[in-house]
């Protein structure tokens, strides 16, 4: 058994430097190669921040390699397990593909399992999470409309701290994309982090979006929805959202709600 087992760490040693290498000067058809030959390489880290070849080929926008890599993942028993494999910053594939809002490799990836979505990476981030952002609604609106509707709430939110994907959509300053997330996620305009920091409050908090006129027009619209857009069911539709009722606006804003309204009028 020593024997085997000391050719096994070579041979897995072998493909890991043959991934790298292949990878690393853009042979992507022998890194093909290696995962249909070898399933031991689709769990392999190969970098110092331990990126596996496929978290590579997605870092480097390689959509079609992807494509067949997956093809490749798809046809074994463990195609979860290896999707869940995270890097240094405990990134999976999916985490990578979020960010960098692409929507093919999105889907490529969460059609397997749509679990994946809600796998966090060492700052609790999900993939759904990383997806706003980076201000990415597109692959925002991907991931929602795979995730199953009873888990999409829990991707939503950082247990440390509890900021909320609209928090985060407003302090990058994503106008439109906070827009679609109180569309879809009405609940989370009330959300409350540790500090005690609400959605408005970090709107009432964003000088900068009178600083150009876009700004100014994606602010304008994110206060509407704030302000007036009745919250409505869970499993909503655009018509749905068109016919709601005002807010009471007494019960549902925090105290500097005049000072958000204001801003309006400015």
């Amino acid at each position: 058994m020593e024997p085997q087992s000391v050719s096994s760490i070579f041979l897995l040693d072998e493909i890991k430097n043959n991934l790298f290498r292949n990878a690393m000067n853009g042979k992507w058809v022998e890194v093909i190669k290696i995962y249909a030959e070898h399933p031991e390489a689709h769990k392999a880290k190969i970098t110092r921040s331990k990126d596996t070849a496929l978290h590579i080929a997605i870092s480097e926008g390689q959509v079609t390699i992807v494509e067949r890599l997956m093809q490749i993942l798809r046809k074994q028993e463990n195609v979860g397990e290896v999707l869940t494999i995270g890097n240094e910053q405990e990134n999976t594939p999916l985490h990578l593909a979020a960010s960098l809002g692409n929507v093919e490799m999105c889907r490529l990836i969460a059609d397997v399992d749509s679990t994946l979505i809600g796998k966090r990476n060492k700052d609790e981030e999900t993939p759904f999470f990383q997806a706003v952002l980076n201000g990415k609604r597109d692959a925002f609106l991907c991931l929602h409309y795979i995730c199953k509707p009873d888990e999409r709430y829990s991707y939503c939110k950082k247990k440390h701290d509890g900021e909320t994907i609209l928090h985060s959509a407003i302090s990058g300053e994503y106008f439109d994309l906070a827009i679609h997330i109180i569309r879809l996620y009405p609940k989370l305009m009330n959300a409350v982090t540790v500090d005690g920091v609400t959605p408005l409050h970090l709107l009432a908090c964003k000088p900068s979006a009178f600083r150009s006129g876009s700004y100014i027009r994606g602010f304008h619209k994110l206060i509407y929805y704030c302000i007036f857009v009745d919250e409505p069911e869970d499993t909503v539709t655009v018509h749905a959202l068109q016919q709601g009722s005002q807010f009471d606006t007494k019960a549902s804003c925090p105290e500097n709600y005049h000072t958000c309204f204001g801003f309006v009028h400015l």
